[in-house]
C-alpha cells in the first residue's frame, strides 16, 4: 500500500515536471496543515533558517517565513512603491493536502530602512511561508523554477520534514537564557541627547519645524562565541507584549549575514490592506504607565495640550497623504488611549476603502513612511535633521517592516520598540516626539521608559 507521504511525493514530482514543461517561473505547494501550536514553535526557534515573522493576536495576524536553501533576495531596480511588480508572472499551484484547498499567494517580506540613501531595504521571497488561523498552522512552499535552480521533489519534502520536526518538539526549541552581557553603553552619551534635543526644540520654536522625533540607542555587548539566541528573546517578547495588542516582529536585515536581525514588539501599524479595506493609525503622545495609576495617567494624557497637538500632527499627515491618493479616510475626531506595559499612547484608528486598481499597498506604505510619529513635520526637513544629528544610523529602526502578497494584500508595522542583533552586540532603540513646549529631560525619561521595556527582558 502506498503511504500518504509517498502519494504526496508522486504528485509533487508530477507538478514540478508540468511546471517546467509549460515554462512556469514558480510552483506554489500547500502541504498538510500542522497543529495550532506549531506556529509558536516555529517563531521561537533560533534556527538561522527563520527569516521573518509577524504576530498580532488582536488583528489575527500570524505569518512567518523560512528558507533552508538560497532565499530569493531582490537587490536592485526595485522600490517599495512598485514591489508588486517583482512577483513571478507565470505560476502553477498544487495542494498535496487536499485537491480543493486554496494555495496561498506568495509573499514578499520586507525589512525597510529609515534612510534609503544610506542602506537599502531588504526584499525577500522565501521558499517556506507559514500562516495560522484559529485552529491550524498552514505551510506553503513557493519554489522558483529555472535552469540555475534544479530543485527536486525529494529536496522540498526533506525541508518540509525539517519543519515538521520543529513543530513536533515537546517544547519550544530554544535555549533557557540569553547570553551574559559584558557591557552596556548609551550611543553618543546622555549629555549628547539632551544637547541635541535642546537644539531641535530651538529650531521648532524658531518656526523651522513643527515636530522632530529624536531617538536614543543603547548597545549591549555579549560574548560572541555562539550566535545570539533570538528565539529566546522572541519568546520573552511574546509573553510580555502580545496580550497588549503589540505586533511581534522578526526580520533578517542583511542578505549575506544571517546573524544580523531586527526584532521587537511594536504598538504601531503603518498600514494594512485586505480585500480592499485599508487600515492605518496615528500613534503619538505618550506618558509613562505606572501600575495602579493607569486611569489617572490616561486622563492626564488626554488633557495635555502638548501631547494632543503632537498627536493631531500625525492624524492630519496621514489623512492628507491618503486624500492625495484619492482616498477618503475615516477616523474619530477625538483620540483614545492605548495602554502598554511601560507607557500609554494617544491612538486614533484610520480606515478607507480601496477599489481594485486604485492604489497598491506598496504605494501606500511608501507614501506614509516616514510618518510624523517617527520623523517630524515637515517630513523631508525633519528627516534630514535626524540623519545629520543622531549619533547612530537608524538603519531598520522606525522603518516599514512587513509583507505584500501577489494578490495585493498585506501588512506593514513600524519597527519601533525593537532590538537589532549584530555579531557581538544587541542595540536597543526608542524615540520621542519634540514639539513646542517639549522639555529635553522629560523626553529623555520618556525614551528611557520605552527602552526599559526591552532592556529589562534582555538583562534578566
Amino acid at each position: 500500500m502506498i503511504s500518504p507521504a509517498e502519494n504526496n511525493l508522486t504528485r509533487l514530482r508530477a507538478a514540478l515536471a508540468d511546471a517546467r514543461t509549460d515554462g512556469s517561473e514558480m510552483l506554489s505547494v500547500a502541504f498538510p496543515p500542522l497543529p495550532f501550536s506549531a506556529f509558536e514553535k516555529f517563531t521561537a526557534t533560533s534556527d538561522s533558517a527563520l527569516l521573518f515573522f509577524f504576530e498580532n493576536e488582536k488583528k489575527h495576524l500570524a505569518e512567518a517565513a523560512f528558507d533552508f536553501a538560497e532565499t530569493h533576495f531582490f537587490r536592485k531596480n526595485i522600490a517599495l512603491e512598485n514591489i508588486e511588480n517583482a512577483f513571478p508572472k507565470k505560476r502553477r499551484t498544487i495542494s498535496v493536502a487536499a485537491a480543493e484547498e486554496r494555495v496561498p499567494a506568495p509573499k514578499i517580506f520586507i525589512a525597510g530602512t529609515f534612510d534609503k540613501t544610506a542602506s537599502a531595504p531588504l526584499f525577500a521571497l522565501p521558499r517556506w511561508q507559514i500562516s495560522r488561523n484559529e485552529k491550524n498552522t498552514f505551510v506553503c512552499s513557493h519554489v522558483f523554477l529555472s535552469k540555475e535552480n534544479p530543485v527536486s521533489a525529494e529536496q522540498i519534502f526533506a525541508e518540509y520534514e525539517r519543519l515538521e520536526s520543529i513543530a513536533e518538539t515537546s517544547g519550544a526549541p530554544i535555549p533557557d537564557a540569553l547570553p551574559r552581557f559584558t557591557a552596556e553603553t548609551e550611543v553618543g552619551g546622555n549629555a549628547d541627547y539632551l544637547a541635541r534635543a535642546a537644539d531641535a526644540i530651538r529650531a521648532i520654536e524658531s518656526g523651522r519645524f513643527e515636530k522632530i522625533v529624536l531617538a536614543r540607542a543603547k548597545d549591549f555587548k555579549f560574548r560572541s562565541d555562539a550566535p545570539f539566541p533570538a528565539g529566546t528573546l522572541c519568546d520573552k517578547l511574546r509573553k510580555r507584549f502580545l496580550p497588549s495588542g503589540c505586533t511581534l516582529f522578526f526580520a533578517r536585515t542583511d542578505a549575506e549575514n544571517a546573524c544580523e536581525r531586527i526584532l521587537g514588539a511594536t504598538p504601531e501599524m503603518l498600514v494594512s490592506l485586505n480585500a480592499g479595506r485599508l487600515e492605518t493609525e496615528a500613534l503619538a503622545g505618550t506618558v509613562a504607565n505606572v501600575p495602579g495609576e493607569e486611569e489617572k495617567r490616561a486622563a492626564q494624557l488626554l488633557a495635555d495640550p502638548k501631547e494632543r497637538r503632537e498627536h493631531r500632527l500625525v492624524v492630519d499627515f496621514i489623512a492628507e497623504k491618503l486624500r492625495a491618493l484619492n482616498l477618503r479616510p475615516r477616523f474619530p475626531e477625538t483620540p483614545k488611549t492605548l495602554p502598554l506595559p511601560n507607557v500609554i499612547h494617544l491612538h486614533t484608528p484610520i480606515e478607507a476603502e480601496i477599489s481594485a486598481a486604485s492604489v497598491s499597498l506598496g504605494k501606500l506604505a511608501a507614501a506614509l513612511h516616514p510618518t510624523p510619529a517617527m520623523c517630524g513635520v515637515p517630513a523631508e526637513d525633519a528627516g534630514k535633521f535626524i540623519i545629520e544629528n543622531e549619533p547612530f544610523p537608524r538603519e531598520n529602526f522606525s522603518a516599514p517592516i512587513g509583507f505584500v502578497d501577489a494578490d495585493g494584500n498585506g501588512f506593514f508595522a513600524v519597527a519601533i520598540r525593537c532590538a537589532k542583533i549584530f555579531d557581538d552586540k544587541i542595540r536597543l532603540y526608542a524615540g520621542s516626539g519634540l514639539v513646542r513646549g517639549s522639555v529635553p529631560e522629560k523626553e529623555f525619561s520618556e525614551i528611557e521608559a520605552k527602552i526599559s521595556a526591552l532592556a529589562n527582558l534582555i538583562k534578566r
